[in-house]
């Protein structure tokens, strides 16, 4: 290659650059595509959003049925914000005036069958409460690949797989 040649790539790479960041500068504006459950007019055109856009950034976020949703604002990240109607988001603990008790991280404290000691000393629990747990769900120490408790107290337990445990 010489030089004319290497000179001209780098302005078409230049050019190419430039026409990209000037595309992605007209999408950048925040728009509100859809307020109130409606379209906003030109929403789309203006925003350079498809149809096909749509439906696939709100599956993305979960939403399958655009008339779910409330309002859409194309942010300034290209991405599209949805808030979906009051009868159709998910109910919280705050929609009932509740404080759920905090989990905090769990502690592992069965493996592959075998109790961690000093996971149980830390959670304050005595293997014989685990066992107690064990028995009163039927399960058995050594058909246990995991078994987890929270701060607050809550007992996970997740067996093996059959196939893994060689059953």
């Amino acid at each position: 290659m010489d030089a004319v040649e290497v000179i001209l790539l780098v302005i078409n790479i230049i050019l190419l650059l430039a026409l990209l960041a000037q595309t992605r500068k007209k999408r950048v504006k925040k728009t509100v595509i859809m307020r109130e459950g409606e379209f906003t007019e030109g929403a789309l055109e203006r925003a350079q959003i498809s149809i096909e856009e749509l439906f696939s950034q709100a599956r993305e976020k979960g939403c399958f049925n655009l008339g779910d949703v409330d309002t859409a604002v194309l942010e300034e990240s290209g991405k599209i914000s949805f808030l979906l109607k009051p009868t159709c988001r998910r109910l919280t603990p705050k929609d009932f005036n509740f404080a759920p008790v905090r989990d905090g991280i769990p502690r592992v404290i069965v493996k592959n069958g075998e109790i961690i000691e000093e996971e149980l000393e830390k959670a304050e629990i005595k293997r014989e409460e685990i066992m107690t747990v064990l028995l009163s769900r039927g399960r058995r120490l050594e058909n246990i690949l995991l078994a987890t408790v929270t701060e607050s107290g809550r007992i996970d337990v997740f067996e093996k797989n059959p196939v893994d445990s060689g059953e």
